[in-house]
């Protein structure tokens, strides 16, 4: 009896042991790794023998070290090297070492600094400025930190508004900066969602030198308690009239079945509930995500995006949601109805699809488009889903384009807050996908960002991540933001659970150097025999890499007989 126990305890100690091993062997590689890929080649798939065919071959750094290496490419028909190029490219991976400005909470101890973020010009001098929430605050009474941006963006808060009350849970997830009363300068908008068990959202105005005492200060609807009003927050013109509305969650409306208010702008901005928008069913958590940014349909009205990621049948214990989106189209004047006009819905029980969710035009075209996030997709792998917006006749719930976790992670990809910005100059919107559990069970985050590009060109290959170090830090927002004013998008991720919810911020300037490209190579046949020939490009292996399966990757291409096409 006492062998088999012993037996038993070794062969736990030692799954133990391979466990601890595996992990420390991926913190390494996460703090240096190698990985160069080969992630398309395209060429005429005919040719006439003499002509000079043209052939591209898309080479990636999906490691965390900058890399200089060879391409080549080699007709292995007859053997023969058609060319090599040289090749340098910046690290895929942007880490804390990279970071450019590091934002701390003010004390240690259960801050939850990070745990919201967002980017506006409060002051006019056309740079971003930043709002960070720290919603554990002083026994959650909640702090919000607003740090100009600038030339030389320090990381010490310029102003700092604190709740009422303890337990008010000021900045919870509702904060928001946008020029609410048109004079040039955005506000700042903050909910807290537990004051007095009703909710409540504050506006301040923004100004060259603001105060941070309220201005404006919207109470929960008459009547009703625990809704959560104020859980989140979006900001959009939704009636086309100039002003900025606002609209307000309360998620655990009427035993969480969910509702979402809007308040239409105008000068004076008042306080009364405009619209009601309702979910279907209870513990449903209708607006736990909401987004009003943009114009999907291009009728010149911003519409209403919201997630519910436990529909149908709510969060029931050690259960999760399918989830479901739905779409408001704006109206102008008060035409905006309550009716939902598209819905959205996962492809699997259990994705937890509405996680996270936005509307920005990714293609250039006019229309905003629809970002959706399943944090649980492929059992926590996470899946983000694109639909091109259109007009209403053709805008439908397909979703066009996907973005997949990375498969061994079970990150919960799309696990919090998806974005839309300008991260490089092309004007066409990218996108930054947070993912707080890249390495599983660590809850150390990473954020993802996909480069925009017209509906044909656009891929779903990851341009840049970026991870901060150490584990339990559970990166869940990331914005996109230029606050230095160098005309590039800044990263900007929030990791609240840092120091054991201390909390921290990082920032890294935009500009990064390419870490794919395109090589070109021109292949001349007028020697090369006729029929098929088998194209391979390949780049050279670089110190420490171990995934080579991806180096090489070839074509087809039949060349005529010249005298046959005469």
């Amino acid at each position: 009896m006492r062998r088999t126990f012993l037996t038993t305890l070794v062969v736990i100690l030692s799954a133990f042991v391979i466990t601890a091993d595996a992990y420390a062997a991926r913190n390494s590689k996460a703090e240096e790794s190698h990985d160069l890929a080969i992630t398309n080649i395209s060429a005429p798939s005919s040719s006439v023998q003499g002509d000079t065919v043209s052939v591209a071959v898309k080479v990636a750094n999906q490691g965390n070290c900058s890399e200089s290496f060879i391409v080549r490419l080699i007709d292995v028909t007859n053997g023969k090297e058609i060319g090599t190029k040289s090749v340098a490219l910046s690290a895929k991976d942007q880490g804390e070492k990279d970071a450019d400005v590091i934002f701390t909470g003010e004390t240690d101890g259960k801050q939850s600094f990070g745990a919201w973020l967002t980017v506006g010009d409060v002051n006019g001098d056309k740079y971003d400025d930043l709002l960070v929430s720290a919603t554990l605050y002083n026994n959650e009474q909640g702090r919000v930190y607003l740090y100009y941006g600038g030339r030389d963006m320090d990381n010490k808060a310029d102003k700092v508004f604190t709740g009422e009350n303890t337990g008010d849970i000021f900045g919870s997830g509702g904060g928001y900066l946008a020029d609410m009363n048109k004079d040039g300068f955005d506000d700042v908008i903050i909910g807290a969602r537990n004051f007095s068990n009703r909710g409540r959202v504050y506006i301040y105005w923004g100004a060259p030198n603001m105060d941070e005492k309220a201005d404006i200060i919207i109470e929960a609807e008459p009547g009703v308690t625990g809704s959560g009003f104020g859980r989140e927050l979006a900001v959009g013109d939704v009636n086309g009239d100039g002003y900025k509305d606002l609209i307000v969650s309360a998620p655990l409306f009427e035993n969480n079945k969910g509702r979402a208010y809007l308040f239409y702008g105008g000068n004076p901005f008042d306080t009364t509930i405009d619209k009601i928008f309702t979910g279907e069913n209870t513990n449903d958590l209708f607006s736990h995500t909401v987004c009003a940014s943009a114009d999907v349909d291009g009728d010149g009205c911003d519409d209403l995006l919201t997630g519910t990621r436990f529909w149908p049948k709510g969060f029931e214990s050690n259960k999760t949601g399918t989830g479901r989106a739905y779409l408001f189209y704006g109206g102008p004047g008060t035409t905006m109805d309550e009716a939902c006009d598209l819905y959205f819905d996962a492809e699997n029980p259990g994705d937890e699809f509405g996680s996270g969710v936005d509307l920005f035009d990714v293609d250039k075209d006019g229309y905003a488009d629809v970002i959706i996030g399943a944090r649980r997709w492929n059992r926590n792998q996470g899946r983000v889903y694109l639909y091109w917006g259109s007009d209403r006749t053709n805008m439908d719930n397909k979703p066009d384009l996907y973005f997949d976790g990375e498969i061994d992670a079970k990150a919960e990809f799309s696990s919090g807050s998806i974005k839309g910005g300008y991260a490089n100059k092309d004007k066409y919107g990218d996108i930054i996908v947070p993912a707080f559990d890249y390495y599983q069970y660590s809850k150390q985050g990473r954020a993802y960002l996909y480069y925009g590009n017209t509906k044909a060109s656009m891929d779903t290959i990851c341009d840049h991540t970026f991870t901060p170090d150490g584990t339990q830090n559970m990166t869940w927002i990331a914005r996109i933001g230029d606050f230095n004013g160098n005309g590039y998008g800044d990263i900007i991720l929030g990791g609240h659970r840092y120091n054991n919810y201390q909390g921290r911020c990082w920032l890294w300037y935009g500009g990064f150097e390419p870490s794919s490209t395109d090589v070109t190579f021109n292949w001349d046949t007028t020697r090369a025999s006729v029929g098929e020939h088998t194209l391979k490009a390949e780049v050279s292996p670089v110190a420490g890499e171990e995934d080579k399966a991806d180096n090489i990757k070839t074509i087809m291409v039949n060349v005529k007989s010249k005298a046959k096409e005469k």
